[in-house]
Parts: C-alpha cells; sequence; structure tokens
C-alpha cells in the first residue's frame, strides 16, 4: 500500500487513494490540478502494453499482438497483456514445422521428428526436408542389431533387445552391437558321464554329492565287486530268478511261484485241480500239492451201489441212495454201498394176490393180507 507507507509522488496537499494495481493522487476542493501532462507508467506495462496519459490518471493498452487478458479489463485494461495461443496467419514457417507465437508478430518454427531444417542461417524451421538416413543404410552407422530412429536432427540407433551396446563413442550408440556371450555351463557330474564314473554296465550311479557317487546293481544282478562295501556296483553279476531255479525255492512241481519283495523272497500256491496237503498250509503253503481225481468219474475208483448217486468231494467221494429206495449198507460211516428198491406191490397187481373185492395194504416186508370190501 504505497498510500500508507508513503511511497508515492503525490503534492502534499493531494489525497493518495490505493488501487489493485497502484495508486492515484487527487487534489482536494478548491484547489486546481497542475500535474505535468504526462503521467509515471508502472514498470509492469512496459514490456507488453502502453501507457496513454488521461486528464485524470491514465490507462493502459496492450501492444499489437497481445491479447489483453486483464481480471478487470472494464476498469482496469492493459494490466495483463500475454501473447496469443496462435501464430500469425502469414507466418513463413515450413509445412513440416510447428509454429509457436511468442507475442506480438514474433513467433518462433521448428520442423518436426523426421526432417532436417536446412532454413538460412537465423531463420529456424522455414525449410523442412525429410530425413531418409534410416531408410536408406548407406545415410547412417548404425549397427545391423541396432533400430534407427529418425529424429529432428539427424537420427539415432539403438541395440535391439539381447544385444549389448559396444560402440567405442557413448554420444554414438547403437553402431557396434554384440550378443552377450553364452552362459557358462554348469559342471557335469560324474553319473552324466559314463567316461567319469566306473559304474558296471548292469549297475546304476547314484550322487552322493556335487561330484561324488556310488554304484549300485540292478535287480535281478548279485554284486560281485572285490570291494562290495566301499565300492559296490562295479561287477554286476546276472542271477537265475529265484523261482526259476529250484535250489533257491520249494515250491511242489504242481505250485506256482512267485517272487515277492520281502525276507521270503518268493509264495508257493498249489494250481487248479490239485490240494494243498502241506505240512503247514497257511504259513508255507504250495509245498506238497496232490492232484484231486474225480473217482466219481471211474466206475472202478468207487464203490457205490449202482443204483446210488456219487459226488466227488475234495478229499474223496462219497455215495447216496436215490429217493424211493433204502440204505441198506453195512457201515452207516460208509453210506450208499448197498440200495434197496422199494416195490409197491399193490401198485401192480400182477405182484400181489390180493382178492379184487380186497384192499392191498404194503407192509414192511412184502405184500399185506386181503381185505373183503
Amino acid at each position: 500500500n504505497e498510500c500508507e507507507t508513503g511511497v508515492h509522488d503525490c503534492d502534499p496537499l493531494a489525497m493518495c487513494h490505493d488501487n489493485e494495481q497502484s495508486f492515484t493522487c487527487e487534489c482536494p476542493a478548491g484547489f486546481v490540478d497542475r500535474s505535468p501532462t504526462s503521467s509515471p507508467v508502472p514498470e509492469e506495462f512496459v514490456q507488453h502494453a502502453d501507457c496513454r496519459d488521461l486528464e485524470e490518471g491514465y490507462t493502459c493498452e496492450c501492444r499489437d499482438g497481445y491479447v489483453d487478458r486483464s481480471p478487470n479489463l472494464a476498469s482496469q485494461p492493459g494490466r495483463v497483456c500475454s501473447a496469443p495461443e496462435v501464430c500469425p496467419s502469414n507466418h513463413e514457417c515450413s509445412s513440416a514445422a510447428v509454429c509457436e507465437p511468442l507475442g506480438g508478430m514474433k513467433y518462433q518454427c521448428s520442423c518436426i521428428q523426421g526432417y532436417v531444417d536446412q532454413s538460412p542461417s537465423g531463420q529456424k524451421g522455414r525449410v523442412c526436408v525429410r530425413n531418409n538416413a534410416c531408410r536408406d543404410p548407406k545415410l547412417n552407422s548404425c549397427s545391423r542389431n541396432a533400430i534407427c530412429y529418425d529424429e529432428m536432427r539427424g537420427y539415432r540407433c539403438e541395440c535391439k533387445r539381447g544385444f549389448i551396446d559396444r560402440s567405442p563413442d557413448p554420444m554414438h550408440r547403437g553402431r557396434v552391437c554384440e550378443q552377450p556371450p553364452p552362459p557358462a555351463e554348469p559342471p557335469i557330474h560324474p553319473c552324466q558321464d559314463p567316461e567319469r564314473n566306473d559304474c558296471h554296465p548292469a549297475g546304476t550311479c547314484r550322487a552322493t554329492g556335487a561330484q561324488s557317487y556310488t554304484c549300485e546293481c540292478l535287480a535281478g544282478y548279485a554284486d560281485r565287486s572285490p570291494d562290495p562295501r566301499s565300492k559296490p556296483g562295479r561287477l554286476c553279476v546276472l542271477t537265475e530268478p529265484v523261482c526259476l531255479d529250484p535250489e533257491q525255492n520249494d515250491c511242489h512241481a504242481a505250485a506256482i511261484c512267485s517272487e515277492v519283495n520281502g525276507p521270503e523272497k518268493y509264495t508257493c500256491r498249489c494250481r487248479d485241480g490239485y490240494t494243498d496237503e502241506s505240512p503247514d498250509p497257511l504259513r508255507r503253503p504250495g509245498r506238497v500239492c496232490k492232484g484231486m481225481v474225480n473217482e466219481c468219474l471211474d466206475r472202478s475208483l468207487n464203490d457205490c451201489h449202482t443204483s446210488a448217486i456219487c459226488k466227488d468231494l475234495p478229499n474223496g467221494y462219497t455215495c447216496q441212495c436215490p429217493i424211493n429206495s433204502k440204505d441198506q449198507s453195512p457201515d452207516p460211516r460208509k453210506p450208499g454201498r448197498l440200495c434197496s428198491m422199494q416195490v409197491n406191490e399193490c401198485a401192480n397187481p400182477s405182484l400181489n394176490s390180493c382178492s379184487a373185492f380186497a384192499d392191498c395194504l404194503i407192509w414192511r416186508t412184502g405184500t399185506g393180507a386181503s381185505v373183503d370190501k
């Protein structure tokens, strides 16, 4: 506030009035204003505005080529003068250039990307020629493994992804692009190279450390290595399966031998048509197998009565007299050895002597007596 601080040039008898931009002076009643015709021009308006003296105070006007953007345009014009947003319609920039307004009738031209400025000295952006350096390999020094980019002032090179820039001049990159060296191969374990381990061909190599290993004979091979404790699997000899070697199993000839994993190494089972008569059929089956004979199919192998029914059993056979017959075998433990048919004499008149006028009754021992009707 110039009026309060005294930083003003009003007459000592005049009244000072503060405003947004500066201050004004006013002579009191009864006094004549003899101030000079030219009022002082505020420093802020010198660059883009002209100050015009008035009878009472002054006013500001933006110069040609500037736009008045003062906040209080009606009462205080010319306080904010800025360059227009567009260049003058008669600018001389190339069609391949960008025009940048600088205020008033001034402007600046810049060639767009991909064009080279060949304007006369002091006149940028007047003549812009398309940059074809990247289209023609003869016009650029980019590496074959680099990508060329046209720019306003020439071109630039960038190595492709996966390539390392070895260009000698850091200001000119992309001139030497090389592939990175291949990664070092990991060390090969002795088990991966047959020439680096001494395991038998019928053995397997098993890693025990970064460069250590041990050998194991395959299933069906016996380890006959000179030092099987510290260096096993160096000599593996084919062994006959347990079930194929009679000296290694005690299965019956009519039994099936099956190899199993465990201390017993094998198990035995009598074939179909044979019964297991081993001393310990639960824990050691298939050691004694006896063929199952159907005595009922051969009359000479059973003593059943001719009219009896022979039934084959796993261990032997049994006989049973048919229905309507009587079992009269002498040994009750061996039924069906003697069967007598029960004859109904009453059903056949030729087998009884009963009168035609009598009822025939069956007795256990023969024909009953006749009874008159």
